[in-house]
Order: C-alpha cells, then sequence, then structure tokens
C-alpha cells in the first residue's frame, strides 16, 4: 500500500511543508503532513536540515516508499505561457528551449528547462515554459537526501496553490482574474484568462517594506504585468481580483486595486485552502505524461538505471523461478513416468497369462465355428457358381476352393460375351465380397479359356 503513496514538498523561502498522500479508489484521502523551519550551518555550506526537522519528516513519512514531488518557489524559477504549434514533442522540446533561450539571463547550459500544455488546439498549443539554476535543485535535492525520500518530480510550488483554488472551484472560467497569493514575504501574481494561467510573477522579498510601500509594489507590478499582457494578447480587462493571504491583509491593497481596476475585489485568508503540499502531491497523483518536470539529467540517469537494475533483478528471479519450477517439473514428471512404468508392467505380468489363454481360446472357437459355417463351404460356393452360369455355352474345366479365402476357377466358353455375362452375375452373389478376372485366351477349337478368382468373407 505505501508503494501507491505520494508526497508532495513546498520549499518555501526559510521552512519545508509536507503533506502525504494516498489514492483510494477515485478520490485521494491525505494521510499526514506537517511543517518545519529550515536552518543553515554556516554561510559557506549549503543549507540543511536540522535534527529536529529531519525527525519530524521521518516521523511523519514513515513507511513512504511511493513518490515525492518537490516544489520549488517562484523566486527561484523563470515561468512564462507562450503559444506554440501543436507539433511532434521532439520538435516541441527544441522550441521550448529556443524560446527559453531568449528569455532567460543565464547560459542554457546552465539551467533545467521543462514544460507542461496547458490547452491543446488543433494547430496551436498553450504551453507554460519553466526554467531553474542547476544549483538550485541539486541543493534542494542534497538537502532532502537526508530524509530517505526519492524525488520523482521537481514542480513549482504556485503550480500547487493552483492546483487547490482549481479544486476549490476558485478559478473563473471566463473572463481575467488575478489572484493574488501572499505567504509570507514574497507575494506571487497569476493571471488566469478563461481558466487558463498567462503569467506568473513573484514580487521578491517584501520584509522591509512598510505598509503603503507594500501596497504600492503590488499595486505597481501587477500593473506591469497586465501591460505586458496587453502587448500579447490587446487590451486586457480584469473581471475578478482574488486576494488569498496569511496573517493580516495589508490595510488600504482591496481599496486601492477596486479603483485602479473598477472590478470586483475578493478577500480570502489561506488557511482555508488544504497546504499547498498537497496541491503539489495532487499534480503528481493526476500527472498523465504532461509533466511540468525539473529534475536534472543526472537524476534522471540515475533513476532509469535504477529501473533498470530493477527490471534486470526482476527478470533474474522470474527466470531462475521458472528455470527451478520447470526442473522440479522435469524431475516430478520422470518419477511419475518410472512409476507408472512399473505399476504398468506389474499389470502387465498379472494379465498376461489369462490374456494369452483368452486368445488361445478365441483361436480355436474361430476355428470351429469357421469348419462348421456351411455358408461359404465348397458345396455352397460350387451351388451358387452354377446357377449364375449361362443356361449354355460355358463348360467349368476346374474348381478349386479354400476355406475363407477363395475359390478359383476356369473354364471355356463359346463367346467372350458369356464369360462378361458369367462375370457380372458372379458380381452381384453375397457369397463372394469380390470377383477377380484372369487372361482370357482362345483354344484351338476357337473356345475363350478363362479364369476367376472369387473372394471369399475374410480372405481379402
Amino acid at each position: 500500500m505505501a508503494r501507491d503513496q505520494i508526497v508532495g514538498l513546498a520549499l518555501k523561502e526559510n521552512s519545508l511543508e509536507w503533506s502525504v498522500l494516498q489514492p483510494v479508489k477515485e478520490r485521494i484521502k491525505t494521510v499526514s503532513g506537517d511543517r518545519a523551519e529550515l536552518v543553515a550551518k554556516s554561510e559557506k555550506t549549503d543549507s540543511v536540515l536540522s535534527d529536529e526537522t529531519l525527525n519530524r519528516i521521518k516521523a511523519s513519512c514513515t513507511g513512504i516508499r511511493g513518490r515525492v514531488s518537490l516544489g520549488l518557489p517562484t523566486s527561484q524559477l523563470l515561468l512564462r505561457v507562450v503559444n506554440l504549434p501543436s507539433v511532434d514533442p521532439v520538435e516541441l522540446k527544441s522550441m521550448v528551449e529556443l524560446q527559453m533561450d531568449k528569455i532567460s539571463p543565464f547560459p542554457v547550459e546552465n539551467m533545467i528547462i521543462s514544460y507542461e500544455i496547458l490547452r491543446m488546439h488543433e494547430t496551436t498549443s498553450v504551453v507554460l515554459i519553466g526554467a531553474t539554476r542547476k544549483e538550485v535543485v541539486e541543493s534542494a535535492g542534497k538537502m532532502l537526501s537526508q530524509t530517505g525520500l526519492r524525488i520523482a518530480r521537481v514542480d513549482a510550488t504556485i503550480l500547487g496553490w493552483l492546483r487547490l483554488l482549481s479544486g476549490a472551484d476558485q478559478i473563473a472560467r471566463e473572463g481575467c482574474q488575478v489572484v493574488l497569493l501572499i505567504d509570507g514575504h514574497m507575494p506571487e501574481i497569476i493571471v488566469v484568462m478563461d481558466g487558463i494561467p498567462v503569467a506568473f510573477r513573484s514580487l521578491g522579498d517584501i520584509g522591509d517594506l512598510s505598509r503603503d510601500e507594500l501596497v504600492s509594489e503590488i499595486s505597481s507590478e501587477l500593473n506591469y504585468t497586465l501591460i505586458s499582457l496587453d502587448l500579447e494578447y490587446g487590451t486586457v480587462a480584469v473581471n475578478r481580483i482574488s486576494v488569498w493571504y496569511s496573517g493580516a491583509v495589508p490595510d488600504g491593497l482591496s481599496n486601492t486595486l477596486s479603483r485602479q481596476y473598477g472590478c470586483e475585489i475578493q478577500l480570502s485568508e489561506l488557511a482555508a485552502l488544504p497546504g499547498v503540499s498537497e496541491g503539489i502531491a495532487t499534480r503528481l497523483a493526476e500527472c498523465d505524461g504532461n509533466m511540468f518536470d525539473l529534475r536534472p539529467v543526472s537524476w534522471l540517469q540515475a533513476e532509469r538505471a535504477k529501473q533498470f537494475g530493477g527490471r534486470v533483478l526482476t527478470a533474474g528471479s522470474i527466470i531462475l523461478g521458472v528455470w527451478l519450477m520447470m526442473a522440479v517439473a522435469l524431475l516430478g514428471a520422470l518419477s511419475y513416468q518410472k512409476w507408472q512404468l512399473g505399476r504398468l508392467r506389474t499389470e502387465q505380468n498379472k494379465w498376461s497369462r489369462p490374456a494369452l489363454e483368452v486368445r488361445a481360446m478365441r483361436r480355436r472357437v474361430g476355428m470351429i465355428a469357421k469348419y462348421t459355417n456351411t455358408t461359404h463351404s465348397a458345396l455352397e460356393c460350387l451351388r451358387d457358381i452354377t446357377v449364375r452360369m449361362p443356361p449354355s455355352g460355358i463348360d467349368l474345366t476346374s474348381f478349386s476352393y479354400r476355406k475363407g479365402e477363395d475359390v478359383k476357377i476356369t473354364g471355356e466358353a463359346d463367346s467372350a460375351e458369356l464369360v462378361l455375362n458369367f462375370n457380372e452375375n458372379l458380381n452381384n452373389s453375397k457369397l463372394f465380397t469380390e470377383v477377380k478376372s484372369g487372361s482370357m485366351s482362345i483354344t484351338r477349337k476357337h473356345k475363350h479359356r478363362f479364369g476367376m478368382e472369387l473372394i471369399l468373407p475374410g480372405g481379402e
């Protein structure tokens, strides 16, 4: 059962949140979850899990052998939504890398790039492309290696939030909606058009800003984001702004956004939603192959090598098991055949003498019946032959009788036609099973000499 469990990990600013899910029939239930603060050993080393945090994760994820999805913060990612032709996946991957090369401030060879198709049309596809620096993922992987969990996917935390909002029916299917997430010191913006996200943006660290500065920063960043979308999609009219926050919402934010965009402002607490790690795990559970995955190539190669080794080990075990079963079956078959042969020989010895006596008796009875049966006696055969002879013109010169085998006759006839008629009459006889005609010759007296063999029943 543990193999089916899914763990979602959300790496935030200075904390790590996790949820353990278990698919049950047609739904997914939450098994456990927790959150812990992260610490750093020193400025020269990577962030690591404290012993307390490590123990809490291990206690919460005890027995987990399923897949794990790690969500990276938006501040560590470069996310864009673009329209690309609906082409072969190999060509689409090349297009994604080309697009990222244009917008990334870092060399592509130092980046990990992935994509996810958000919506596919006949000729074009709406594609989310994302990238992060290799050292970001490798550092997170090094930190999480202490937990013993196997990372099956590296996702984006903001996509986990989007999945939770969609599941709670908080994403409008029509029009333009802005989702503002204020969780900690790094607010994030998601712009959704007709149910499809078209922009993701992180405002960066706002920990030192006053409330007025924070409201101004959020308003300016949102305005810049919408202007960028205007250049790509035309004038974008915002229908609704949803503000999801933890703690206290900044004073004046709702009024400022309402005056600026003249639309409905919805304020909601993030506590009303499950933890974002649950959204990350749910995305992995619902994955249909179209997977946004920022794992390094080295991780994928190690995973494939591990899977290949597992398949080899499994195949070897199966082959060995089948060989042992065949060997046991062969030995069992040989033993059974040996036992069966011994039993048959015993039966043969038991019944051989009575069988020989029965055969001898049958033979004697057959001989008695053969010689006492007058149906095919020589006299009866001669009578039948003479009855079937033409009234005149044919004389028999010899008659040879072998009981149970045949009758051979020779004779002379005035014409060949008489011989043929005689032959036809004998074929109609019920005493003989077959009439075989011999050669025919003409004597000096111009007689037609003939010979016939009449087969008796049992003499074929």
